[in-house]
């Protein structure tokens, strides 16, 4: 998963950007997270400019590998039950 600043681009601008590199798999489309879901599930997120000027890390090193797994499928949900914000 690769986490875009989304008030610094678009859902199709960052897919284009992520095709971009041949090494990734092209992905079937975008999908979003808000700062809030992340609150909820105790993850700090923050940006990341030196990688790209719109990448976004968000923090999961406090938690174990379950933990980890549980938080990421909620965001995943979330993301799923919004819908795609892209698809080519």
């Amino acid at each position: 998963m690769s986490v875009y600043d989304g008030d610094q681009i678009t859902a199709a601008a960052a897919w284009r950007h992520y095709i971009n590199d041949p090494a990734k798999p092209a992905p079937s489309g975008v999908l979003a997270i808000t700062q809030e879901e992340c609150r909820r599930q105790d993850l700090p997120v923050r940006p990341d400019p030196d990688t790209f000027p719109a990448h976004v890390l968000i923090d999961f090193r406090e938690f174990g590998t379950n933990r980890t797994k549980r938080k990421s499928e909620r965001l995943r949900d979330a993301a799923v039950n919004r819908g795609w914000q892209f698809q080519p």
